[in-house]
């Protein structure tokens, strides 16, 4: 805590030495935004990223950093307009050789002593071909890849539904359908709940 609190009083003192809307203003807000996530203070950081994001539109990672504080607020109404932005810079090409090229993460969270990270892809409606649509990516505590959960999305339903199973890649010999199935009401909240039951 020591040391959180030094680094938020670092980057608070810099911002008073540097011009408003200046590459180094943007970083500090940024820094700040992300040192209050980190310790769950989710609340204090949105105005960090809503700042950034209003100097620079255009910056994404601040954007997905901002619906992740809004996801473990439970405040999903608001992250659907950044969500919009983002698919709008994918859809425009902004995005080509970044980090956020095929998919941006919605959320971060812990459990068992786990990290999970949470990602959202772009590909979204009917579609001929099997794609998956929302991936849990489970962490060892070395910060290495454990297993994937995801989302996956099914073209063959009956009856013009859309239809998604729950699954996990273990290795890639190794995968498991958990059987839980999503039609016409598929949402982030219900696919999250359910990946977080799959070890």
């Amino acid at each position: 805590m020591e040391k959180f609190d030094f680094a938020v009083n670092i980057a608070q003192e810099a911002l008073k030495h540097v011009e408003k809307g200046s590459d180094e203003d943007l970083m500090y807000n940024y820094n700040l935004g992300l040192f209050e996530s980190l310790q769950g203070n989710f609340e204090k950081s949105i105005p960090y990223f809503e700042y950034v994001i209003q100097m620079n539109p255009k910056d994404y990672i601040a954007q997905s950093k901002l619906i992740q504080s809004y996801y473990h607020l439970k405040e999903y109404e608001k992250a659907e307009p950044l969500k919009k932005n983002i698919y709008k810079a994918y859809a425009d090409s902004l995005l080509v050789g970044t980090e956020q090229e095929d998919m941006f993460c919605v959320e971060q969270f812990n459990i068992a002593g786990k990290k999970i990270l949470a990602f959202e892809r772009y590909e979204d409606g009917k579609s001929s071909k099997i794609y998956n649509k929302h991936c849990f990516y489970i962490l060892k505590p070395d910060g290495t890849l454990d297993f994937r959960v995801q989302s996956e999305y099914s073209p063959f339903a009956e009856n013009g539904e859309m239809l998604y199973y729950l699954c996990a890649t273990y290795s890639v010999t190794s995968r498991y359908n958990s059987g839980i199935e999503y039609t016409n009401d598929y949402s982030y909240q219900k696919v999250s709940k359910d990946a977080k039951k799959i070890d």
